[in-house]
Formats: C-alpha cells, sequence, structure tokens
C-alpha cells in the first residue's frame, strides 16, 4: 500500500499529569480576593487586639472564607452534574465511568488545581496550618486535580471533587 493511502497514525495518548489544568488567571483572581479580605480584616479588627495577633486572626478569618466559599462552589457544580443528569450519561457503562468526559469535572479539576496551589502555600507560611498533615494534604489533593483530565476519571471526579466537597465545609 503507498504511503498516501495509509491511514494516519492515532493521535498520542493524553498526558497523565496535565499542568494545563491549573488557571493562572483564577490562581491570581484567587490571590487578589485574599490579598482584600485579609486588608480589610487587618483594618477593621487588627487594632483592637494588638501589633501581635492582628495578622492571625486576619490570616485565619481570610482562609476560612476562602475555603469555605471553594467547598459551596464545587458542591454546586457536583451536585448539578451528579443529580442533573450528567453523570448518568457517562456512567451507564464501565468504560464511561472509567474514560467518560464530563465538562463540569474539567471546571472542578481546574477550581481544585488552583485552589490547591493557593492553599498549598498559605500552609506553608501560617504557623496555625503549617504541618505536616496540611501541607501534604493539600500538595497531594493538587496532584490529584493534576490526575484528573480527560480521559481520566471523570465520573468519579465528580463525586468527588464536587458532591464531597460538603464534607470539607
Amino acid at each position: 500500500m503507498p504511503f498516501w493511502q495509509q491511514p494516519p497514525p492515532s493521535p498520542p495518548p493524553p498526558p497523565v499529569i496535565d499542568i494545563g489544568v491549573l488557571n493562572r488567571t483564577w490562581l491570581g483572581g484567587l490571590v487578589a480576593v485574599h490579598a482584600a479580605i485579609y486588608l480589610i480584616l487587618r483594618f477593621l479588627y487588627g487594632a483592637r487586639q494588638g501589633p501581635k495577633a492582628q495578622s492571625t486572626f486576619a490570616a485565619v478569618v481570610t482562609y476560612n472564607i476562602t475555603a469555605t466559599c471553594f467547598a459551596c462552589y464545587t458542591t454546586v457544580l457536583g451536585f448539578r452534574a451528579w443529580y442533573g443528569g450528567e453523570v448518568d450519561a457517562i456512567g451507564a457503562t464501565a468504560q464511561g465511568r472509567l474514560y467518560g468526559g464530563s465538562e463540569t469535572f474539567q471546571v472542578l479539576a481546574s477550581a481544585t488545581a488552583v485552589y490547591e496551589v493557593y492553599n498549598t502555600a498559605l500552609t506553608a507560611v501560617m504557623p496555625e496550618y503549617r504541618t505536616l498533615d496540611f501541607v501534604g494534604h493539600h500538595f497531594t489533593t493538587f496532584l490529584l486535580a493534576l490526575f484528573g483530565s480527560y480521559p481520566f476519571l471523570n465520573y468519579y471526579g465528580v463525586f468527588f471533587f464536587g458532591v464531597a466537597s460538603v464534607s470539607r465545609s
């Protein structure tokens, strides 16, 4: 068979770890929101607690506000996909449950990667959260988000990165 009649080569397999999931725009937005909340809290409550306590209070409250917002966002996305029918289409077969694509999960993976980079950086600099458990958990979750690129386990990812986010609140 002449070379011009041969079928084109199959595309390369997708990367197992995809750093492209990390959306730098979202990361910049999250850092900006964190900085704004932190500065407002430090301005409002810092002087009342003394100079040493002001940054600790503002940092912990800001961290918890962003954690709650992230958990609510991913939970809503997960519930809409899980109970709204999106996963029914990909979960009908074993092949679909392992390799079926989910637009919602791609958003969840990106949001989780961004949030966990932010979290890992914060836990590394906040003495209250600078433990091996916290830093290890956030870094591992970041890696899991990078492993979640299509076509790998989107069906299960919708549940664990979305619906199960309610347990993190």
